[in-house]
């Protein structure tokens, strides 16, 4: 998962492995039930809405590409494709009060 996170630091694009589909949504899946029950509550304790908007983001973005990776993997059209490439949408900027 470091090589996606460098990857995504440097462009918002990265590439996965065909064979490691499942895991990388698994990792995905992972890292947004960790943000949400760990430190989206934190956040919300402490009312800054900035974090929020930046937690609700990251939690949102990483299942959509956990379905994403299980979707093109079962894909029968993209089958003869070994790899898959991905583009995150860019974050909200929140709003400073």
């Amino acid at each position: 998962m470091s090589g996606i996170a460098d990857a995504i630091a440097q462009s918002g694009r990265f590439m996965i492995e065909r064979d490691n589909c499942e895991s990388a949504a698994r990792a995905f899946a992972g890292v947004a039930k960790f943000l949400q029950e760990r430190i989206l509550p934190e956040a919300l304790n402490a009312g800054n809405e900035g974090a929020v908007e930046q937690l609700k983001w990251a939690i949102e973005t990483s299942l959509v590409m956990a379905a994403e990776l299980v979707k093109r993997a079962a894909n029968e059209e993209l089958k003869d494709q070994d790899r898959f490439t991905f583009d995150l949408p860019a974050p909200n900027k929140p709003t400073v009060h």
